[in-house]
C-alpha cells in the first residue's frame, strides 16, 4: 500500500457503510467519500501539498460539513460529519476543526474518534487549552466508556508532549479502566508500556527472533556489543 493510500484510507475510519446501502442517502455519502478519496489520492501523488489551498481535502471537508447541516439527524449527517473532520485534519485546517468540534453535542458518538483529532490539532498548534477544556467537559457529560477512554488517552497523549509523565501515565491507567475490552484499552496499554520500556536512556528490552538463516537470535547474547536496529514494517 502507498503512502497516498494509506492517507485516503485513514479518512475512511469513521462509520463505514454496507457495500450496498439500503438508505439512498446513505449510498450518496459512499460516492462522495469515493470520489474524495480519488482527488485527494491524486492530488498527492501529483506533488500536491497538503493544506494548500487547492487541496481537494480542503473542498471535500466542506462539501460533507454542508452534507451535515442541510440533513440534520439523519444517518448519512453523521458519516458526512465523521467525514468531514477526517478531510479537516488531512487538509491541515486545524482552526476550523477546533472550532466545528464545539459544534458537536457532548453525547454524540463520534467524539470517540474527533476528541483524537482536536488533541492533533492542538499538538500542531501548539495550544493545548482548547484540548484540556473540551476533555473536561466529555468526561463530566459523557456516560460512553469509549468517548472517555478516547477522552482520558487524548490528555495522556497531550500531558506526555508536555513531559507531564505523572498526569500522562494517570490519564491512560484511566482509559484502560474505562473500557477493559475496547481497542482504547489496548491502546493505552500501549502508551503505558512505551512510557515505561522505551524511553530514551533505558535498555532495549530483550527479545528473541530468527535469523534469515534459520538460525536463532537472543538480543541478551549482544550484550555488551555495539547494536543497530533498522525496525520497519510493510503494508
Amino acid at each position: 500500500m502507498t503512502r497516498f493510500s494509506v492517507l485516503a484510507c485513514a479518512a475512511l475510519v469513521f462509520a463505514q457503510t454496507s457495500k450496498s446501502p439500503a438508505d439512498p442517502e446513505l449510498q450518496k455519502i459512499t460516492q462522495m467519500r469515493a470520489q474524495s478519496v480519488a482527488e485527494c489520492n491524486g492530488f498527492r501523488e501529483r506533488g500536491g501539498r497538503a493544506g494548500a489551498s487547492d487541496d481537494p481535502a480542503r473542498k471535500w471537508a466542506e462539501e460533507f460539513w454542508k452534507y451535515r447541516e442541510e440533513h440534520p439527524g439523519t444517518p448519512g449527517a453523521a458519516q458526512a460529519t465523521g467525514l468531514a473532520f477526517a478531510w479537516m485534519d488531512h487538509g491541515q485546517m486545524y482552526e476550523v476543526l477546533i472550532a466545528r468540534a464545539d459544534l458537536l453535542p457532548l453525547q454524540d458518538s463520534l467524539w470517540a474518534s474527533v476528541i483524537a483529532r482536536v488533541q492533533d490539532s492542538s499538538r500542531r498548534r501548539g495550544d493545548y487549552s482548547s484540548l484540556f477544556s473540551r476533555a473536561q467537559r466529555l468526561l463530566d457529560a459523557s456516560t460512553t466508556p469509549l468517548i472517555k477512554a478516547s477522552t482520558h488517552i487524548a490528555l495522556g497523549k497531550a500531558y506526555r508532549d508536555l513531559g507531564q509523565t505523572d498526569k500522562a501515565r494517570q490519564a491512560f491507567e484511566a482509559a484502560a479502566a474505562e473500557a477493559p475490552n475496547a481497542p482504547a484499552a489496548a491502546d493505552a496499554e500501549r502508551f503505558l508500556y512505551e512510557m515505561s520500556q522505551l524511553q530514551v536512556g533505558q535498555p532495549a528490552p530483550r527479545f528473541e527472533a530468527t535469523t534469515l538463516d534459520g538460525k536463532p537470535f537472543n538480543s541478551g547474547d549482544m550484550r555488551g556489543k555495539v547494536v543497530l536496529l533498522n525496525l520497519w514494517a510493510s503494508w
